[in-house]
């Protein structure tokens, strides 16, 4: 009994020293159970972080696909613009040409017209000029012949005055 009672009591302490080292091997255990936990709940809030960050990255996306659709469409709306400004262009450059054709055209015919005034305007003088000499010969002849009949009522009273005269000597 006594070596049993020896092998009994070194059980114990060698049960109490491996208690001992499962309880310390237990604290040990507890204390990295506490590190990790640490650990995951410090993952977890980076994960969450993550999570936001990734859902804001997301929404940006979204905003930034929104923009660069809304952009896209700008350009091609500015293009049309800037297509059709241009055939506006063109456009307007012909019918520019056009009235500078035109202009040009009725240019020479206004210098036409008026070298045709001048030389009408000219004529006119001249025919003045005419006129008044033609006038001016009337008016002289008109007084010739007043001269002339009243020469000639002279004339005709002088030979009825003679023809009388004539007739009481031949009385």
């Amino acid at each position: 009994a006594l070596r049993t009672k020896k092998k009994l009591e070194a059980d114990v302490i060698d049960l109490g020293i491996a208690l001992e080292h499962a309880n310390a091997a237990n604290a040990e255990s507890q204390r990295n159970i506490k590190i990790i936990l640490n650990n995951i709940r410090e993952i977890q809030a980076k994960y969450e972080d993550e999570v936001r960050a990734k859902a804001i990255a997301q929404d940006n996306l979204i905003a930034a696909d929104r923009r660069a659709n809304a952009n896209q469409n700008s350009l091609e709306e500015g293009r049309t613009l800037l297509e059709q400004s241009d055939r506006n262009r063109r456009m307007i450059e012909q019918e520019l040409g056009d009235t500078n054709e035109t202009l040009s055209d009725q240019t020479c015919q206004n210098q036409a017209i008026s070298g045709a005034k001048m030389k009408c305007e000219q004529e006119m003088n001249n025919l003045g000029h005419d006129l008044d000499e033609m006038s001016s010969e009337a008016h002289m002849s008109e007084e010739k012949a007043q001269r002339a009949m009243i020469d000639a009522a002279r004339l005709a009273d002088e030979l009825r005055a003679e023809q009388e005269m004539a007739m009481m000597l031949e009385r």
